[in-house]
C-alpha cells in the first residue's frame, strides 16, 4: 500500500521535467540545448515566435529543412542558423504559407566544428480552430541523436 504514494511522488519530478523540456527559450544568450535532429511545435498563441536552440555541427554540411503547416491565417515563420557571435550563417522561410504547407530547404558548409544556434522567428494570426505548426529538420554533419524521438515544442 504504502508503495504506491512513494512511486507517485516520485514519479512527480521526472514528469514535471518532460514539461520543461518542451519549452522552447525565448532569450538568445540562453538557447535550448538540441539533442534530436527534428523539433515539432505548434504556434500555440497569435503575435509574434522568437525561439532559440543550440547544437554542435560540422565539420562538412549542415542541411536545414523547415516545413510548415498553416491554420486559414496568415503565419510567416522563419528558420535560421546562427553562429556564436550571432552571425547569419543561412536562413530559410521567408514567406507567409497563405493556408497551403510550406517547405524550404538550405544547407552550409562548416570547415570546423562549432557551437551553433537554431533561431526560429514567425508570426502567427488564426481565424481558423486548427493551430498551425512546424517541423524543422537538421541533418548532415550535425552532432545530434538522429534515432532520437523528435522534440516537441508547444
Amino acid at each position: 500500500m504504502t508503495i504506491r504514494p512513494i512511486a507517485a511522488v516520485l514519479a512527480l519530478p521526472v514528469f514535471a521535467l518532460s514539461i520543461a523540456v518542451s519549452r522552447a527559450s525565448t532569450n538568445p544568450d540562453s538557447p535550448t540545448p538540441l539533442h534530436a535532429n527534428v523539433i515539432i511545435g505548434t504556434m500555440s498563441h497569435e503575435g509574434p515566435y522568437n525561439q532559440y536552440f543550440s547544437f554542435r555541427a560540422g565539420p562538412g554540411t549542415v542541411r536545414l529543412r523547415l516545413t510548415i503547416r498553416p491554420n486559414d491565417g496568415g503565419e510567416t515563420l522563419n528558420a535560421e542558423i546562427l553562429d556564436d557571435s550571432g552571425s547569419s550563417l543561412a536562413k530559410v522561410g521567408d514567406g507567409t504559407s497563405n493556408g497551403r504547407d510550406l517547405v524550404r530547404t538550405t544547407a552550409i558548409n562548416l570547415t570546423g566544428a562549432q557551437t551553433l544556434v537554431l533561431y526560429l522567428q514567425g508570426n502567427a494570426e488564426f481565424y481558423g480552430a486548427r493551430h498551425p505548426s512546424y517541423r524543422v529538420q537538421l541533418d548532415g554533419d550535425v552532432k545530434l541523436d538522429k534515432s532520437a524521438r523528435p522534440l516537441v515544442v508547444h
